[in-house]
């Protein structure tokens, strides 16, 4: 049995609502909880640091109404953990293992994000979490067009790039010098 869904966070309407992109995500994460694959959920995310500097940053974190989301399609409260200190993919992996996986020796992981953001995903979550855990990636199919689809890829691709050179030195896996690189 994996230790472990975490389901990553995709931005939250400002009247706190899921958006249906992260509903897919939720969704997903649960069909595979329901189906025995793994007894903990890490529901991860705030809100987006592009937020930050405007007045539309959200009344809740992505991750509490991921939560109140999961508890409405079954899964019991003590089996979902929250993690709201990320306001990016580098942050889902970062807090997501200091806060739950190293403090619980969850060493099996599943991460559920969108199909476009996998590549993102993979990249980081590899590298922050290291070699000494064994992950495993469900992504969901958004209903996008192709251009909405080009547009997001393409966005993908230089974010990842810049990541790549911001971890270029970093040892896999070296938990300080990824929070270095952070703050």
């Amino acid at each position: 049995m994996i230790d472990a869904i975490i389901i990553l966070g995709s931005g939250i309407n400002q009247d706190g609502l899921l958006p249906d992109n992260l509903k897919l995500r939720v969704s997903k994460g649960v069909q595979l909880y329901t189906q025995g694959l793994a007894k903990n959920i890490v529901m991860s995310g705030n809100y987006s640091f592009w937020l930050d500097d405007s007045r539309e940053i959200p009344f809740r974190s992505e991750a509490s109404a991921m939560r109140e989301y999961a508890l409405m399609l079954g899964v019991p409260e003590t089996d979902i953990f929250i993690e709201e200190k990320s306001k990016d993919t580098l942050g889902n992996a970062f807090f997501t293992k200091i806060d739950y996986l190293e403090k619980n020796d969850w060493k099996q992981v599943m991460v559920v994000t969108s199909d476009f953001h996998l590549k993102r995903t993979k990249f980081v979550f590899d590298h922050v979490l290291g070699p000494q855990y064994a992950i495993e990636y469900y992504p969901v199919l958004l209903d996008l067009s192709a251009d909405e689809r080009r547009e997001k890829e393409a966005q993908e691709t230089n974010t990842t790039n810049i990541l790549r050179a911001l971890m270029r030195d970093i040892p896999s896996g070296d938990t300080e010098a990824i929070r270095e690189a952070m703050y």
